[in-house]
């Protein structure tokens, strides 16, 4: 199959709980000083409508399922009053892999997409890092080149 020109191509493509999960991201409004973008189903667009933009499988599907589960991880920061979706990242991998045969009929490799979902979190914190091991084990990933674009990506205060 060729790759999809937009998300709305991607995402007709999709296998229904897909569609369904990425559907409910319509009514989770997210920090305005990370997501001015009106909810988290708009995000995900952007973003993998920017990833199309590369022609690569892996992060154009990586850009669907990055933050697919935010809706439901989602719980209330007591601090900032703001939706917080802790542990999204691992669970939009998983979902990734469950539904392998889609995410593979694009050409993607399920493995590079599941890394990229787990890690999207995680290397935009390395500048914190502090533990050499730690941050090494972030520049040994084979998807660390495609993370670095995702990053951008993912952006949402900054062109892509």
């Amino acid at each position: 199959m060729k790759t999809p020109a937009t998300f709305e191509e991607l995402l007709s493509l999709a296998p229904q709980k897909v569609k369904d999960l990425i559907e409910g991201l319509k009514d989770l409004r997210e920090r305005p000083d990370y997501h001015p973008e009106e909810n988290a189903y708009e995000h995900v667009k952007i973003v993998t409508d920017r990833l199309i933009t590369t022609g690569d499988p892996d992060l154009i599907m990586a850009g669907l399922f990055h933050d697919i589960a935010k809706k439901i991880t989602a719980k209330t920061n007591e601090k900032t009053g703001w939706p917080t979706s802790p542990g999204h990242d691992d669970l939009g991998a998983s979902i990734a892999l469950e539904h392998s045969t889609f995410v593979e009929s694009i050409g993607a490799n399920v493995s590079n997409v599941q890394e990229i979902c787990q890690y999207h979190m995680r290397i935009k914190q390395m500048s914190q890092i502090k533990k050499q091991a730690k941050l090494q084990k972030l520049l040994d990933l084979p998807t660390y080149s495609k993370l670095e674009i995702f990053t951008r990506a993912d952006n949402m205060l900054e062109e892509f």
